[in-house]
């Protein structure tokens, strides 16, 4: 089901003084992701806004990618300085929509050089903790940056030629970490018994082939299932939910537990005789 809220709807939103609150953004044209909700980074939807800090009027369209369909969501022109928010996803929508495909044209009523054309795909991600500013109030400490391109970029000869060379390569972690076309086909929350439900994070049920993802990117694959499946049982009203993390090294288990804390769940290890210490009951 298509959860993208048509432009029509969407209620107007801004960044207020996005310079001052995001420092990061330097010269050029940005996607940033924000919390739509206070108190909801890990779990709850986000907001994309395109931010314009060029000298240039940027006319923009952006879209969606799902498989080899493209989504359109929102067109118009942002002036300089300023920023246009472009919809809003949630976190349950993640393997649904592969990236953002951004197309952005420079121009000025006076007298300019030729500007390039920037096409550019971003994977759809969410806010999390490692994006925190603590210099900043809430919601934008948790915002994501994503530089799209700039009128100083590339230039023209060589622009689409590089763009279509290196962005599929430079994404390519990114994508597998974000619902990339390696990922299984999900499975439904495996109930155990009533209101209580399971997920299995060993990356093998995961991914069709492992082979060559590093230890971090493994990682990312399982935090990412984990946020969508913790969001599922939330939604489902579950009382219980068991995440199978094995025993390993520990990262997976205490990055799992690290933000149930952020977050105030109430959580144990789940019963030692049935997962020998390599699982996690929440209590939801």
């Amino acid at each position: 089901k298509q959860e993208v809220i048509p432009p029509k709807q969407q209620a107007v939103k801004t960044i207020p003084a996005f310079k001052k609150n995001i420092p990061a953004i330097t010269s050029g044209i940005w996607l940033v992701t924000c919390p739509a909700e206070d108190g909801m980074v890990l779990t709850g939807p986000a907001d994309y806004f395109l931010v314009n800090n060029t000298e240039y009027d940027c006319l923009f369209a952006a879209s969606l990618k799902k498989g080899k369909k493209i989504i359109g969501v929102k067109a118009e022109k942002v002036l300089p300085g300023n920023e246009s928010f472009i919809g809003k996803i949630k976190r349950e929508e993640a393997f649904d929509f592969e990236s953002w495909y951004i197309q952005l044209l420079f121009f000025k009523q006076n007298e300019f050089e030729p500007q390039i054309t920037i096409t550019r795909e971003i994977p759809v991600s969410f806010p999390d903790l490692t994006s925190a500013n603590s210099k900043l109030d809430a919601p934008y400490a948790f915002c994501k940056l994503d530089f799209i391109g700039g009128p100083d970029t590339l230039d023209l000869e060589h622009s689409d030629a590089l763009f279509s060379k290196y962005s599929a390569k430079d994404l390519k972690d990114a994508m597998i970490s974000n619902s990339g076309k390696s990922l299984k086909k999900e499975k439904p929350l495996l109930k155990t018994s009533y209101s209580q439900f399971e997920v299995d994070l060993h990356i093998e049920e995961l991914v069709e082939s492992f082979e060559g993802l590093s230890n971090s990117e493994i990682i990312n694959i399982q935090l990412n299932y984990f946020h969508k499946k913790l969001d599922e049982a939330l939604y489902t009203k579950a009382y219980k939910i068991i995440f199978i993390h094995g025993v390993g090294n520990g990262k997976l288990k205490s990055a799992i537990r690290d933000e149930l804390t952020a977050h105030n769940f109430k959580f144990s290890d789940a019963a030692y005789d049935k997962y020998g210490g390599g699982a996690t009951e929440v209590i939801l």
